[in-house]
């Protein structure tokens, strides 16, 4: 920073400042007066600026009212105001201010002139295009080119496109409009506009008519199924119209997947992929250059939809839940989109992130009188090929302990006492036995009718 005091006419000029980070700053425009009014106006003026003149006076001096000129014309009459604001000045011109000053006893009438040189924002734009000439199927881009005042030069300017009059591309801060596959169609006359956001400048550029030309050849991409379900073997063909064209042998073609490249350029004409996934969905183009790189075509966009073969599965246990000795049926369910109905899905199963039960036909896995170490993270994969396998989300599986038997008081008292009558009952026929042996059949039958009845109060122990 520097301070002038006592400033002089001596001191008038352009300042600039310096550091060791930079070139310069801008010039800055110091005048100094010494007359009894001063007309100050800012040294730099742009189209679309909004300025203030002020009339100043020698200080220490009584004023009274101001009149403004421009070209000798009256612009604000005589007031007590000594300011006069101008928005969005366009021209060039001539400013004078008179102001009364009084001195000597009496006011006086004081002017000051000055010249307000409007300077251009930014240069009239002009459209250009590359390449030049556009051949259908080229990528065409179109630029915008204008240049800001070096005083302006942060200034962040805006942009928009037409063709025929319509727009084709919204103001916005880029400076170009890109056609990825021009047509014939797009042949007609483009124009840009070019505005400042903090002002009202608007600038058009000439109107530039577009031929597109038609190409020697074109190229259209194809699938080798209209409809694709995951795990199909999809296959792109990038195919010549004419097919007679001549130097087939020598093009190269390239591939891409919503405007990113997924085989760069080769002599192949094909893009293959061998199990198709959802993820290999969306909109695929091709592209052809000649070897002298003067020729490129690009093909139409073509939307390849990747259908689902099958929904991931789901695993679920019956009996739920599990108890200890119960035989454990695990099932692996998944549903076939509508297209792959004849589609062989196997499947496997495993426990702990470990295969239990390698890939089959059967959707089911049982464990017999499962046990607490049966217990564990069960999950299942189901797959149609070696390249289409879906998993299913892991199921905690907590096998319980065996059921409780009830040992009450009284029913440990209840089979107690039924084994002492039954121990009893045992010892008093065994005695009689050995007392008395019939000798008939009338008492060995008398015999038999005492033990089957004793046999039946054991029954009801």
């Amino acid at each position: 920073m520097v301070t002038i005091l006592h400033a002089k006419k001596m001191d008038s000029g352009n300042y600039h400042c310096w550091s060791k980070y930079t070139n310069g700053s801008d010039a800055l425009r110091l005048d100094v007066s010494d007359g009894w009014a001063n007309l100050q106006a800012p040294h730099y003026v742009h189209e679309g600026d909004n300025i203030t003149l002020r009339c100043r006076h020698y200080p220490g001096y009584n004023v009274g009212q101001t009149i403004f000129y421009k070209d000798n014309a009256v612009i604000q009459d005589w007031s007590y105001v000594d300011e006069y604001h101008i928005k969005n000045v366009q021209k060039t011109g001539n400013y004078r201010c008179t102001k009364e000053v009084l001195h000597f006893g009496m006011y006086h009438q004081h002017s000051d002139e000055t010249f307000i040189s409007v300077r251009e924002l930014f240069l009239k734009p002009e459209l250009t295009i590359i390449p030049n000439p556009v051949t259908a199927g080229d990528h065409m881009t179109l630029l915008c080119d204008t240049k800001l005042s070096w005083h302006r030069q942060r200034m962040e300017l805006q942009f928009a496109f037409y063709k025929e009059g319509q727009n084709i591309q919204r103001f916005s801060s880029s400076d170009q409009y890109v056609v990825l596959a021009t047509e014939l169609e797009d042949s007609g006359n483009y124009y840009c506009k070019v505005r400042a956001p903090a002002s009202i400048v608007s600038k058009k550029s000439e109107e530039l008519f577009i031929h597109i030309q038609d190409p020697i050849f074109y190229i259209v991409l194809k699938t080798n199924l209209s409809e694709l379900v995951e795990g199909d073997h999809m296959t792109l063909t990038c195919a010549m119209v004419p097919a007679s064209y001549n130097h087939t042998a020598d093009l190269k073609f390239a591939f891409y997947r919503d405007g990113r490249n997924v085989q760069r350029f080769g002599f192949s004409d094909q893009y293959g992929v061998r199990s198709v996934h959802l993820e290999d969905s969306g909109k695929y183009s091709c592209e052809v250059i000649t070897p002298s790189g003067s020729v490129v075509v690009r093909s139409k966009e073509i939307i390849v939809h990747i259908q689902e073969a099958f929904k991931n599965p789901s695993i679920t246990v019956i009996p739920d839940p599990v108890t200890v000795g119960d035989n454990m049926i695990l099932t692996c369910d998944t549903n076939l989109s509508l297209l792959t109905q004849r589609t062989q899905v196997q499947f496997a199963f495993y426990r702990d992130g470990q295969n239990i039960q390698e890939f089959s036909l059967s959707n089911q896995y049982g464990v017999q009188f499962a046990q607490l170490e049966d217990s564990g993270n069960y999950s299942c994969e189901a797959g149609a090929s070696v390249r289409l396998v879906k998993k299913s989300a892991a199921v905690f599986i907590q096998i319980k302990g065996e059921k409780s038997v009830d040992l009450t008081f009284s029913n440990i008292i209840r089979l107690i006492l039924c084994g002492f009558v039954l121990i009893m009952i045992v010892i008093t026929l065994q005695c009689g036995v050995k007392k008395e042996r019939p000798s008939n059949m009338k008492k060995a039958h008398k015999i038999q009718k005492q033990v089957k009845k004793h046999q039946g109060l054991h029954a009801k122990c």
